[in-house]
């Protein structure tokens, strides 16, 4: 038979936004013990108290700050760019081969360039220093969007972080959750760069760094 600590932990465990609200007192316990009291006794297969399963989730919530680990980030983990622009242009052969031109001009070897291709769209992210040449390479009659006065958070992780299932959402969180519009996000195996408006840059190192 399933007990009520082994259902709530099943029910917590398959949904990261639970267990991080719970691991930060996010979550109402005498409300959710409601909400989920349906299922834990679907799981458990017998009738129980709201009051007990309140319980298991006050003991659950003082253990998951010993269990779980947050990765803290040092300054060290980030690099930033001020003067950030971005274009936006719609995926065809003539942008393709506008890029392949804007790659062959090696920009990249002492600049800040990223080309992302999307499966409809292309983003050409660069910073103040290659602004005008990358503008004579791109027409504006292709530009489906321009952004300017962006700056760019990159951050660079251990490769063992792959296997961190909070990453990516804790960082978002703290940007989502104190209001800063995060225009691009990029990654890949050992990095992630947030793009974001260039007001925003002190507040998103603050909270990001917490």
């Amino acid at each position: 038979m399933i007990s009520i600590q082994e259902a709530l932990k099943k029910i917590i465990s398959d949904s990261p936004f639970l267990e991080d609200g719970i691991y930060n007192s996010y979550i109402n316990f005498s409300s959710f013990a409601e909400y989920i009291h349906p299922r834990v006794e679907q799981i458990t297969k017998k009738k129980v108290t709201v009051s007990s399963i309140k319980m298991w989730l006050t003991k659950y919530s003082k253990n998951s700050q010993k269990i779980i680990s947050y990765k803290k980030f040092d300054s060290w983990d980030f690099y930033v760019k001020k003067e950030i622009e971005i274009i936006y242009l719609n995926k065809n052969s003539e942008t393709i081969k506008l890029i392949k031109n804007i790659f062959e001009e090696n920009f990249w070897k002492e600049n800040y360039l990223a080309i992302i291709s999307w499966w409809r769209e292309i983003s050409v992210i660069y910073d103040e220093k290659i602004k005008e040449k990358i503008n004579s390479k791109i027409p504006k009659n292709f530009m489906r969007k321009k952004i300017k006065n962006l700056s760019l958070i990159w951050m660079y992780f251990d490769e063992d972080n792959i296997n961190q299932n909070w990453l990516i959402y804790q960082l978002t969180k703290k940007l989502n959750f104190n209001n800063i519009n995060l225009l691009e996000l990029v990654s890949n195996f050992t990095e992630v760069a947030f793009l974001i408006e260039k007001k925003d840059l002190k507040k998103s190192l603050e909270v990001l760094l917490v």
